[in-house]
């Protein structure tokens, strides 16, 4: 019977977590938990910290100040095969000498497991992952996404409470990774387990994660679901690396910020800040629309990305905007560059952010 308690707390937990390479701040302090049956991403521009945080989750790496708390107990200090976890590397981390049936059982064989019921565990791994047709074949004699699963199977066998992933899917083609994002996302929900993925794609991480930690310069600058994130992103960083979308320094004198002729009303101290607004919803056109937020621009290039056209157009306020429109919208307007136009949003699909 699982106690109440540990039903309410964390099953992770960081407290203070920092980390130096001599002079370098790697991380600084760092608070995070983690709850049972998680998908958290780790999501943040190449050395922001992420991958040197997951591996001090995993133990590889100890930190410099803080705890790590796994289920309660203190695993700070703890050696990786000491504690709760177990990590996916990005390059997969396969023994190229042993065979698929052999890699997998290998953590097993170390924790000497009986040799019947490591057969029957790694049986069923195998049939799990969808793996059994090329047991016997070696790493070499596999495919990039079958590799991956290899992997998996081989960190998922020791049942750890927390699945770590460093970059698991960036070796792969792009058809090839989304299709791993989705049976990585399936595999999370059949067994329930809790995993951490650390990943510079934020295509991935809102495809994967129910929780994004956003990370910049050694810090999480926001934590929370994709859909917050994507709909509600607390500075320009993080509206910038979560999607598509176009940013307009504003300057925020007595609660208002002036845009073109228009002035809007925008509680906080004085100071720089900045308006967002997807490329979705911004509408382009030849005539000057009645109400919301319109400024007036020529069009500088209109591309073609398949399922859409992307219309670029260079604004009076010196703002360079961009919209994405259907295949059959604004056709006319797309095949006339150096055309006059206006570029206007409705007033609830923009905010103010702060300037990161």
């Amino acid at each position: 019977m699982i106690s109440s308690t540990s039903q309410q707390r964390p099953l992770l937990q960081l407290s203070g977590v920092a980390k130096n390479f001599g002079s370098q701040i790697a991380l600084h302090p760092v608070d995070l938990t983690v709850d049972q049956g998680d998908f958290l991403a780790l999501l943040g521009p190449s050395g922001c910290g992420k991958t040197t945080l997951l591996r001090i989750i995993g133990g590889f790496l100890t930190p410099d100040s803080g705890r790590v708390i796994i289920d309660g107990s203190d695993a700070t200090a703890l050696q990786p095969d000491r504690r709760q976890t177990n990590m996916v590397f990005q390059g997969y981390g396969l023994f190229p000498h042993m065979t698929v049936r052999e890699n997998v059982a290998y953590g097993l064989r170390i924790a000497r497991y009986p040799a019947d019921k490591c057969m029957k565990e790694v049986g069923a791994m195998l049939e799990m992952m969808r793996i059994s047709a090329f047991a016997d074949r070696l790493p070499a004699a596999l495919s990039g996404g079958q590799q991956q699963r290899v992997a998996l199977a081989r960190a998922l066998i020791m049942k750890p409470r927390v699945l770590l992933l460093d970059e698991p899917l960036a070796a792969l083609d792009l058809q090839l990774r989304k299709t791993m994002q989705t049976e990585l996302r399936n595999l999370h929900r059949e067994i329930g387990g809790t995993f951490i993925c650390v990943t510079h794609d934020q295509e991935e991480a809102i495809a994967l994660a129910n929780r994004i930690a956003v990370m910049n310069a050694g810090r999480i600058v926001q934590e929370g679901s994709p859909k917050d994130i994507y709909q509600r992103p607390r500075d320009t960083f993080v509206a910038g690396f979560i999607g598509d979308s176009n940013i307009i320094a504003l300057e925020r004198r007595s609660g208002e910020c002036r845009l073109g002729s228009t002035i809007i009303h925008s509680p906080g101290p004085d100071g720089r800040v900045a308006m967002m607004i997807r490329p979705s919803d911004v509408q382009i056109q030849e005539t000057r629309p009645v109400g919301d937020y319109c400024l007036s621009g020529q069009l500088e290039d209109a591309v073609f990305m398949g399922d859409y056209t992307k219309l670029i157009v260079s604004t009076e306020t010196g703002d360079t905007l961009t919209a994405r429109t259907s295949r059959n919208e604004c056709e006319s307007i797309a095949n006339t560059p150096g055309k006059r136009v206006y570029v206007s949003w409705a007033r609830d699909s923009c905010q103010i952010v702060e300037q990161a």
